[in-house]
């Protein structure tokens, strides 16, 4: 019995990892960013969705689905291993640091303004 559900969470795990690329990881982080405060507003909501589109080169019409998948991975994520861990596996270390740091900036500077 255990055994089954080791194997059942080891596919889901293994699931969820298939499906989460870089641009997926990096939105999911900037949303956690976005409802840090439990409020989230639609002027929050609109930046976000700025943001995503903009960053990624997302076509519009495509956002409601994406923003969608990046609420469940949200809501089921029990920490942000699995994002961070996307990233650091796909990115060279100054390329981190530079994408986040600009990335991180752009997200304060537009819940500030």
């Amino acid at each position: 019995m255990i055994n089954k559900l080791l194997a059942l969470l080891g596919a889901e795990q293994a699931e969820i990892k298939e499906e989460l690329s870089v641009p997926m990881a990096t939105a999911v982080l900037f949303y956690e960013i976005v409802r840090a405060d439990d409020k989230l507003d639609v002027d929050e909501i609109e930046m976000f969705e700025r943001l995503v589109l903009q960053e990624f080169a997302i076509p519009e019409s495509e956002f409601e689905s994406i923003f969608q998948q990046i609420e469940n991975s949200s809501r089921k994520a029990v920490d942000f291993a699995q994002f961070t861990r996307v990233i650091n596996e796909a990115c060279a270390v100054l390329t981190r640091k530079n994408a986040f740091s600009h990335r991180f900036g752009i997200c304060l500077w537009l819940m500030v303004t």
